[in-house]
């Protein structure tokens, strides 16, 4: 292995921890604190937004400039700012507040079925033998998680069933929406511009500037969550896929439900059932053949 082969390695792994991290750091926030999702989410995409925006304007104040003045680039950053960005994040840390940080990461994993599903929708095709098995895989972990095996129960609460399935749905947003953009303008640029706009937006809904009464340890928890959890994990991943390519990426990003499970259950006492644990095996088995039998066509 090349010394850049280890490099990105070293970083698809830590970015991917720290995003699990970051989730476990969400869930301990809600379970000790008097805060809401919805205004974690815009103070979060605010303060992670003026950093990213900050660090473009840094390296690449020309390009942001033009950026920021073509009009066909700016409508096409308002939809990746809603419904990837904004999406993905709210109904992400919805999930956690509504389940617990494993479960959520885990079905937001389903990211890429849904993607696959919609890539042949749109093909008026069915999917090769292998991707059907995994999007069949991916449905049998979803009716596990849902109802532990038992199809006259439902387990997980409904909230956290629909906002961890919307938190795929705004994964799969963010993946579709900001390929043009970040090949035209730079993946800094683009998330950095649609987190601050998303935020700054969202915070006029959620009243943002109406602080919840947090001690020194509660803001070191959303400190976390914004410098952690996007910044830090943002740009380590980053370079993971510069030195990797995106398929070796987006499979060492199964490390993050794996920490965000492993973490809310030693340090925050999440039970785990064996059926939660099969139907998480059997997503996160179908999210890594998914992006092993990758299309190269574009969705």
């Amino acid at each position: 292995m090349s010394s850049i082969q280890k490099r990105g390695l070293i970083c698809g792994v830590l970015g991917a921890a720290s995003w699990g991290a970051s989730g476990t750091c969400g869930q301990f926030l809600f379970q000790n604190y008097p805060v809401d999702s919805f205004w974690l989410t815009a103070f979060r995409m605010s303060c992670s937004g003026a950093i990213l925006f900050a660090l473009s304007w840094l390296r690449q104040k020309n390009e942001l400039r033009r950026f920021l003045t073509d009009r066909r680039s700016l409508a096409e950053l308002a939809a990746f700012s809603v419904f990837g960005l904004l999406l993905s994040q709210l109904a992400y840390l919805t999930a956690i507040q509504y389940s617990n940080a494993g479960t959520a990461t885990v079905l937001q994993s389903l990211s890429i079925v849904l993607i696959t599903i919609l890539f042949y929708i749109r093909r008026r095709t069915l999917p090769p033998r292998m991707q059907l098995l995994a999007i069949l895989l991916a449905f049998l972990g979803i009716f596990f998680v849902a109802t532990q095996g038992n199809p006259a129960t439902l387990a997980i609460t409904p909230p956290g069933l629909i906002w961890g399935l919307a938190a795929a749905a705004g994964a799969a947003g963010y993946c579709l929406l900001s390929g043009s953009l970040i090949d035209r303008w730079g993946s800094t640029a683009v998330c950095g511009s649609g987190m601050l706009i998303g935020g700054l937006v969202f915070s006029l809904v959620t009243a943002v500037w109406k602080l919840p009464p947090l001690d020194l340890r509660g803001w070191i928890l959303i400190a976390c969550i914004i410098l952690l959890g996007t910044v830090i994990a943002y740009t380590l991943f980053l370079q993971c896929i510069h030195d990797l390519g995106p398929v070796n990426g987006n499979l060492l990003a199964g490390i993050e439900p794996l920490t965000a499970t492993a973490l809310s259950a030693l340090l925050l006492h999440s039970r785990f059932t064996a059926a939660d644990l099969i139907g998480f095996v059997c997503i996160l088995s179908a999210a890594a053949m998914l992006n092993l039998t990758a299309q190269s066509d574009p969705v």
